[in-house]
């Protein structure tokens, strides 16, 4: 196989030069899977930053969806310590020494 990748789909609008087009479906199919895990992880997760959404979207979506093992690899194991880190930042803080010992705010009880 050469470098050079022409399609006769009519699905894939690209260029003799492997540029997509415009109307490209691909790329709107791509989108509307975006927004559709963005909305899926909002109800998941919805103490989470609105702007973190879009980016755990995107890697969900190349862990299961890149042909390369490699980058599928990469994109779950990102997904995974962005998930865990971002659910660390929103955890309630557990119980202060003071009050697993039994005192109150201004002394002993």
């Amino acid at each position: 196989m050469d470098s050079s990748h022409t399609s006769t789909l009519p699905a894939d609008n690209r260029d003799a030069h492997g540029r997509v087009g415009r109307g490209n479906t691909i790329y709107k199919a791509k989108q509307e899977r975006l927004s559709a895990r963005v909305a899926k992880l909002a109800v998941k997760y919805p103490h989470f930053p609105d702007d973190s959404l879009p980016v755990l979207a995107r890697l969900e979506d190349a862990a299961e969806r890149s042909r390369n093992l490699t980058l599928r690899i990469r994109a779950a194991n990102a997904f995974r310590r962005l998930l865990a880190q971002l659910q660390a930042m929103w955890q309630p803080p557990g119980p202060t020494i003071e009050q697993i010992l039994g005192y109150d705010e201004v002394g002993h009880e």
